[in-house]
């Protein structure tokens, strides 16, 4: 699986944008200011990691509109392509929570004792491809006829019916101002079996990293924010996945840690819980600890120490360690723990503050997440030791910028050493 497509309209820089993109390596050039990182943003908005506060997150804000006009909605398509032999994980699709789609025929079979009908197909005009989009979105599920696909009924192989024979996946993020002045997004999701047969069309979005397992990394990397803790991130995920907190010696220093806390804030527990001081609700007592009571969510808890001659946390290392420890982590993480046939590197600027000896260092992390072309990456970059590697292939893009178009993009396949170099 692979991100093929990208079309956005109305999103800061961009008036309207269409993308295509490559398996492979995918390389984003142009001047500053010219729009490289709202595509990144875009691609976020739709293929990062998707949290379950998706419509409560500041992901849209009023100085995202194109020049400011609120009053046209932001459009993000977003198109992917998987192979004829790729093999979709279900033990992990069947983990997301169901969707319905359009159909038209509903009825129920007494005999299978689910709901039947045929799937309306939708068909995209190229010359009128934004309308298009509009009035897809404009369906109501509550007005048209629909099936639920439900995760609870595998029995029914309910999400293979519908994507075993499917090789083309699109979303359709769009977010507009409502009449109050407030911002309101939402998120579709289409299949179909190729180009020649009509989209189907599911009211909600909720696989995306199942398809396609991404890491999007913005120029200016924080690890605290790049490697996020919790269920639903992949370094959570990788974290869950190598401790068990049944381990004896785990519990053991659990317990002699609840001691310790108990000695050092002895005191401060004695004066906080004073009827005098009065910091909580009567016959309530307030303690603190350096865990977790329980121990269910340690690994929230776990830290990297990075030792290059002085051991220290990721925090305080350099750019280049923090980026090339990031990267190796999420290729771990895809090789080792993700379920997900393909996965999507996306890098901002990964030269930032970086000497030449370690861009190629970095150059080479992206190659080798490659894994000969099971991988994608897409790289935003001014510098030329990402485009002069002499082995590889890639999708050159350029990004421009006029006061009338906006962002404007143009694809070049460069395969000659010498014209990388001149380019």
């Amino acid at each position: 699986m692979y991100v093929k497509r990208l079309r956005v309209k109305n999103y800061r820089s961009i008036k309207t944008l269409d993308l295509t993109f490559t398996k492979g390596k995918n390389v984003i050039v142009g001047k500053n200011n010219c729009g490289k990182s709202n595509i990144v943003k875009a691609l976020d908005i739709i293929l990062g990691e998707p949290s379950p506060t998706f419509h409560k997150s500041e992901n849209i804000c009023e100085n995202d509109f194109y020049n400011g006009q609120v009053n046209n909605p932001i459009y993000i398509y977003c198109e992917l392509s998987r192979d004829k032999d790729e093999k979709l994980n279900y033990d992990e699709i069947y983990k997301c929570i169901g969707f319905k789609y359009h159909v038209e025929n509903k009825n129920y079979d007494r005999t299978r004792q689910q709901y039947i009908g045929t799937p309306v197909r939708h068909h995209i005009d190229p010359q009128s491809f934004w309308d298009t989009l509009e009035c897809l979105m404009n369906i109501d599920e509550e007005e048209v006829a629909s099936i639920y696909v439900n995760p609870k009924l595998r029995h029914q192989a309910s999400f293979e019916d519908q994507l075993n024979d499917k090789y083309c996946f699109a979303y359709i993020f769009k977010a507009y101002t409502t009449p109050s002045g407030r911002i309101s997004k939402s998120i579709r999701f289409l299949y179909r079996e190729d180009s020649e047969h009509g989209w189907i069309l599911s009211f909600t979005a909720p696989i995306r990293c199942e398809f396609l397992q991404s890491a999007i990394l913005p120029s200016f990397r924080d690890p605290s924010l790049q490697l996020r803790i919790s269920s639903w991130t992949w370094y959570g995920k990788l974290l869950r996945q190598y401790i068990n907190t049944d381990n004896e010696k785990l519990q053991k220093a659990f317990a002699e840690l609840r001691d310790a806390s108990d000695d050092v804030f002895d005191s401060l527990k004695t004066e906080i819980n004073n009827s005098q001081v009065k910091v909580a609700f009567p016959e309530t007592e307030v303690s603190f600890q350096f865990n977790p009571e329980t121990n269910i969510d340690i690994y929230k808890s776990a830290l990297i120490y990075v030792d290059d001659g002085f051991n220290t946390l990721l925090q305080e290392k350099g750019s280049g360690i923090q980026s090339a420890v990031i990267i190796g982590l999420f290729h771990y993480y895809t090789t080792n723990i993700a379920h997900a046939a393909s996965s999507l590197l996306v890098v901002e600027e990964p030269e930032l503050y970086l000497h030449p000896q370690a861009r190629r260092v970095i150059s080479y992390r992206l190659t080798d997440f490659l894994e000969n072309g099971k991988n994608q990456v897409i790289v935003t970059t001014h510098a030329p030791e990402f485009i002069t590697s002499v082995h590889e292939d890639l999708n050159l893009i350029v990004i421009k910028k006029n006061q009338e178009e906006g962002s404007t993009s143009a694809n070049a396949t460069i395969t000659d050493i010498k014209e990388k170099q001149i380019f």
